[in-house]
């Protein structure tokens, strides 16, 4: 129950960083997955293979290329036939022109790669990598956010420690006060003023050493994630 009373407080409670930056739980969690250098470095070589898996892709998938061609002859080429079979007279010649002045020429080209066993085995082989990288970045994932929760339970702990020292005291200081009063008066004795003075320099000795750890916490979650 106390377990789950700390998990619920993770939530809400805040650990003070450097320059006062305050981070919930969270955000905690969404900064250190965001800059996370391992998880940086796996999304690169997803990229990288979803890339050569396109690549590949592209070579298997069938190309088509297309070209128009133009041609404008000013003068048509003339060759030289028997005059008789136009009814000319016999041993004459007459110049005869063929083709036409324009053309247009249209060409369609298609290649596809009806089957290559290394292209095929290439996308397949990426494909596996990629899948294993992206598992990769889910397990890296669970394990950053793990460790910031440790972390930030570790940091969040011995704040709540320091905050209920702090409370006591506040409170013994007002009992010191009031029994310094009653010595005063004759209604107690020193040693029982000395014994409360006692307790308060160990209640204020204990927040100190708190507050250290609190701080040292605080610097490692920050070191560690470089929260800003």
């Amino acid at each position: 129950m106390r377990y789950a009373n700390l998990v619920f407080l993770l939530l809400f409670v805040s650990v003070s960083l450097q320059a006062q930056r305050a981070f919930s739980l969270e955000q905690a969690l969404q900064y250190a997955a965001q800059n996370s250098n391992t998880i940086r470095l796996s999304q690169l070589e997803t990229a990288t293979a979803e890339g050569q898996i396109q690549e590949l892709r592209a070579i298997a998938i069938p190309k088509v290329s297309t070209s128009l061609g133009y041609q404008h002859f000013p003068q048509l080429p003339q060759s030289l036939l028997p005059g008789e079979f136009f009814g000319a007279p016999e041993g004459t010649f007459i110049p005869v022109a063929f083709g036409l002045k324009n053309s247009i020429a249209a060409n369609l080209d298609v290649n596809a790669v009806l089957f290559d066993p290394q292209v095929f085995v290439g996308i397949k082989s990426a494909e596996l990598y990629r899948d294993l990288v992206v598992k990769q970045i889910n397990q890296t994932t669970f394990e950053v956010r793990y460790n910031v929760t440790k972390a930030y339970l570790g940091a969040l702990i011995p704040a709540k420690n320091k905050e209920v020292l702090d409370n006591n005291i506040a409170n013994l200081e007002k009992v010191l006060a009031e029994t310094k009063a009653f010595y005063t008066e004759g209604f107690v004795e020193k040693l029982d003023v000395e014994r409360l003075e006692l307790s308060l320099e160990n209640l204020k000795r204990q927040s100190e050493n708190a507050n250290q750890f609190v701080v040292m916490s605080s610097q490692f979650i920050e070191f560690k994630w470089a929260f800003p």
